[in-house]
């Protein structure tokens, strides 16, 4: 069962808001069931039965109240429930209160509230539907048709619903049910949801009564003002304060100094997927060593592990502040077999999310991966070694948070929008889908080398990830609250080194809150030398630009594109007339020479500028410069 957040007490909530408490880290979620009834409120919370109907845990919006009658009385009625009954909602007509429900339905009903939240209702509803009626009541106009009882079950479960939770229509357009007694978000369009409607109505998912009930969710959830609504981590950049989704039903409210625990939707309603795990921070040491080992230390870096540590690590930082990253470097682990490159981002994913997370393959189609991006908070794709024209276009959109519309599925006019907040991350061998210039200068691209010696077998990591993830989630919140101070007191870094500026003033931050800026400045390099490299590799322009290079003797000259078209052309294939590979016409090789300048710039000392004597005025004049 999930674990019950702890009531905000208003004293705490005010000394919160002024920063006087010392420490709030022995604030402690409690655990245990809370049923939606007032004898269990009493029993948990030991208060009488009035104080039993206030607020619960602090919310706006009341929990835990004894059932209403006023859901029907716009109906025409003949007589009240009994106002005796465990659970008298609502009225109705004498028929239906007085029937007997048919013997072949008891297995079901057992069934069902066996599981359901409110047993008493649930009785209810399946009364109302299964009524049957007796040719006397029918004679005497008792009888109540299927759209009439129909209309019964859609009051009672309604004023339920509401009574115990509310609607959400997002700002993204999504609809949500929240249900306070789990301080769990439904997504109405997921059949998780479904099967919480089939637990609380009795009525099976097939039958026309469940896609009734399932309708006026839809609609009641439609008509809602619009609310923002999180996944893992929101930070709210006024108040310097970072809200972290402890994924079951408990929200981490962090700033410099002080944690406090709350319930979802108490200050911002956070959307967790069904598989995501909690985890208890409480345990961890958060003296930042597992997350230091796991950036720095455990992989086989092909390169300065402080570097491409710091790389890492800055990169991990910007998930848990999407609203200071809102445009998204991705790491790229590009390594043969046997260096870890899956391990590393298996680990991150699992350290995160719990046991049930894990890397995904490459998408086939581009709905499956929206439907995964859509999804996910943390998106690590497994072996992108086959070329996937199609993603390119997705993952450019996707780490600058562009929004995409398309068709619903099975629907053929429905269309659906929502906005890219994903995190990607990468492994391959041969990552040609990522060789577009655009894609690479977002890369973090990570060379791993072979781990030398006997490989870690699975089950030993999975146990590691295990016993060390309270911890890995305990520097991640120490490391927060030491970045939100940073923030407070030098504001962001406006001085920018690299084209993904979000990251990079990240970066700046780990980097000095670690001690670590001249492995900065050196990571600065190494992107760019990096992204160079991957641009760049096996291209037949290139082959040519070393060929020429090595043989040169003469001075730096200035070039047009067609004395450089020409020139390395003879200087790769002589006087061979047959030139596979090489593009046909100046003008395409000046499109594809555009394309890769940059990184020629880095890598071959290349320059350009526009010429502007008469003769060559306007024109692109090429050179190379010693390196």
């Amino acid at each position: 069962m999930p674990k019950e957040p702890h009531k905000i007490t208003d004293q705490e909530r005010e000394d919160f808001d002024h920063s006087a408490l010392t420490t709030i880290s022995e604030v402690q979620a409690r655990s245990g069931k809370m049923e939606a009834t007032i004898e269990a409120a009493i029993a948990v919370t030991g208060v009488d039965p009035e104080k039993a109907r206030k607020l619960y845990n602090g919310s706006t919006t009341p929990a835990l109240t004894l059932p209403a009658d006023n859901y029907l009385d716009s109906l025409p009625v003949e007589d009240r429930v009994d106002p005796n009954a465990k659970y008298p909602y609502g009225k109705l007509p004498q028929s239906i209160k007085g029937g007997k429900i048919p013997d072949s339905m008891l297995p079901i009903i057992d069934a069902f509230i066996h599981d359901s939240p409110e047993p008493e209702l649930t009785k209810i509803i399946v009364h109302i539907l299964e009524k049957t009626f007796n040719a006397d009541e029918k004679k005497a106009g008792l009888a109540l048709s299927a759209t009439q009882k129909l209309d019964y079950a859609h009051y009672y479960l309604k004023g339920w619903l509401e009574d115990h939770g509310y609607f959400v229509f997002s700002t993204e357009s999504d609809i949500f049910y929240f249900y306070e007694i789990r301080r769990k978000l439904f997504d109405i369009d997921n059949p998780v949801f479904a099967g919480f409607l089939v637990s609380v109505t009795g009525v099976n998912a097939t039958k026309p009564a469940f896609k009734s009930f399932h309708s006026i969710c839809k609609t009641t959830a439609y008509i809602q003002n619009k609310s923002p609504v999180y996944r893992v981590a929101y930070y709210n950049t006024d108040l310097h304060r970072l809200y972290l989704s402890g994924f079951e039903g408990e929200i981490l409210c962090i700033t410099a100094k002080h944690i406090l625990a709350e319930g979802n939707g108490q200050t911002v309603l956070f959307n967790d997927k069904e598989s995501w795990q909690g985890y208890d921070y409480r345990k961890g040491k958060g003296d930042g060593k597992t997350l230091d080992w796991f950036c720095y230390d455990f992989p086989y870096y092909g390169g300065d592990k402080y570097v491409y540590g710091l790389m890492f690590k800055s990169w991990i930082m910007t998930i848990f502040f999407p609203e200071l990253c809102p445009t998204k470097a991705y790491p790229l682990f590009w390594a043969d077999a046997d260096s870890g490159k899956s391990t590393m981002l298996r680990m991150l994913a699992k350290f995160m999310f719990g046991d049930y997370a894990d890397v995904a393959s490459p998408p086939a189609k581009l709905d499956a991966f929206r439907s995964a991006a859509a999804s996910n908070h943390l998106l690590p794709i497994d072996n992108l070694d086959e070329y996937q024209p199609w993603m390119r276009d997705e993952i450019a959109v996707a780490a600058t948070g562009g929004e995409v519309v398309m068709r619903k599925l099975y629907e053929t006019n429905m269309l659906v929008s929502f906005m890219y907040r994903v995190y990607l991350a990468f492994t391959a061998r041969t990552p040609d889908t990522m060789k577009r210039d655009d894609l690479v200068r977002r890369a973090l691209i990570i060379p791993l080398d072979l781990i030398p010696g006997k490989l870690i077998q699975d089950f030993e990591i999975l146990q590691l990830i295990t016993e060390k993830r309270d911890d890995f989630m305990a520097d991640i919140i120490r490391m927060a609250q030491r970045i939100i101070a940073e923030i407070m007191e030098n504001g962001m870094p406006t001085e920018i080194h690299w084209g993904m500026g979000d990251y990079d003033a990240m970066s700046q931050i780990v980097a000095k809150l670690d001690g670590k800026l001249e492995s900065y400045e050196n990571m600065i390099k190494q992107i760019k030398s990096d992204q160079a490299d991957l641009l760049l590799e096996g291209d037949i322009l290139i082959e040519a630009v070393k060929v020429y290079l090595s043989d040169r003797t003469l001075p730096t000259i200035e070039m047009t594109n067609f004395e450089l078209y020409h020139l390395l052309k003879e200087a790769l294939y002589g006087s061979v007339t047959k030139t596979p590979g090489w593009p046909d016409t100046p003008r395409k090789f000046s499109a594809h020479l555009i394309s890769i300048r940059k990184s020629m710039r880095v890598q071959y000392g290349f320059r350009w500028r526009k010429g502007t004597s008469k003769a060559k005025h306007n024109v692109n004049l090429y050179w190379f410069e010693p390196m």
